[in-house]
């Protein structure tokens, strides 16, 4: 495990069956992992739940945390028992309950507040300098997260090896995979269960995938509990799903070649849902001013490109990159990490923190 510092996150590097994969992960991380739980139980708590795309919830209760944990695991079971493998080794040897590693895994679907604001870039192969498909997206959340944060290597036996940033317990985050897809999320405002299969295990079965047709089977195949967004590259496509708990959309590149999302649905068919969800930390301000930069840029865009608009403060507080502030409900929200991933040349580079303050490191498998 690398030293951690204040300019890069540490890096963990695990391999073999899921069950081995986890129990190295338990093992390494078991502090992080059992002051990570601690955290969400006091977030349950202080009733920081009850996210508007899941009206039914309400005020949550650690109980009712539990419920929709252990009705996780039986959707999981289902879909993947493989990688519900990983979340028993991770268990052994961290000494939480495996219905407290998956309650890690489902804190979105509880709308505590450590869901995500997002505003997500790309650019295909013909418009970017390099000549490959290039993705990127500031993270938006709790900077509380930081101290749980790392980037996780995952080698698995006959499975695609990935890299992502993540936090420990977590089963698929923001990174790439060696068969060239990478992938970048948002949260999404529209409709969700609440129950069902967890999207990190969405995330999980969509990197062992390198094509745009099975992508989309994993996807479909999932009895979804939430409604999320995954802004996706191969080596051969760019696409961006819009993704609610019965329904899904695709979003391809326009004319320029340039692929823009932040957290609410833009796609025609999901008109009234957009309509219907309240913005989500000033996303449809993000949107407009990601567009705006890219129009403008006649040339192929390059990696500074990609830096400038994901540390542009245009409107702020309003901003791309999120700095905190004095709203009453988002102010604490501010861009986390800043991640710029192109798979075809093996790496993603990440900000620990503001990309207009902080160096972007280079991460590879």
């Amino acid at each position: 495990m690398k030293e951690d510092n204040k300019k890069s996150f540490p890096v963990e590097e695990v391999s073999g069956t899921p069950i081995q994969m986890g129990e190295s992960i338990g093992e390494s991380q078991r502090e992080i992992l059992n002051f990570f739980y601690s955290i969400t139980l006091d977030r349950i708590n202080e009733g920081r739940g009850g996210d508007q795309s899941f009206k039914d919830i309400g005020i949550i209760s650690i109980d009712f945390a539990k419920k929709i944990a252990k009705e996780s695991i039986v959707y999981v079971e289902e879909y993947s028992p493989d990688i519900l493998e990983e979340i028993k080794g991770i268990s052994n040897s961290s000494g939480l309950k495996i219905w407290e590693v998956m309650l890690l895994n489902i804190r979105n679907q509880l709308g505590i507040a450590f869901d995500s604001g997002c505003t997500s870039v790309g650019v295909s192969r013909e418009k970017s300098q390099s000549g490959n498909n290039i993705i990127g997206q500031n993270w938006d959340n709790d900077p509380e997260l930081d101290k749980f944060s790392l980037v996780l290597i995952r080698k698995p036996k006959n499975k695609p090896n990935f890299i992502s940033f993540t936090q420990p317990g977590l089963m698929a985050y923001i990174g790439f995979n060696d068969e060239g897809l990478g992938i970048c999320m948002n949260a999404l405002m529209a409709p969700g269960k609440g129950s069902g299969v967890p999207w990190y295990f969405i995330v999980r079965k969509i990197f062992e995938q390198n094509s745009y047709k099975n992508v989309i089977k994993q996807v479909v195949s999932a009895k979804r509990a939430i409604p999320a967004n995954a802004f996706i590259t191969t080596t051969s496509e760019l696409f961006d799903l819009e993704i609610t708990d019965s329904q899904m959309e695709t979003l391809f590149p326009d004319s320029n070649g340039v692929l823009i999302h932040t957290n609410h649905c833009v796609h025609p068919k999901f008109s009234k849902i957009a309509a219907d969800y309240p913005d989500l930390i000033e996303s449809k301000a993000r949107f407009p001013r990601a567009q705006t930069f890219f129009d403008r840029k006649s040339e192929r865009i390059t990696s500074d490109d990609f830096k400038n608009i994901l540390m542009d403060h245009e409107e702020f507080p309003r901003s791309i990159c999120r700095h905190e502030n004095e709203h009453p409900e988002t102010g604490f929200w501010t861009t986390t990490i800043s991640v710029i991933i192109d798979p075809s040349e093996n790496k993603m580079d990440l900000t620990r923190g503001n990309p207009c303050s902080n160096e972007y490191v280079t991460y590879k498998l």
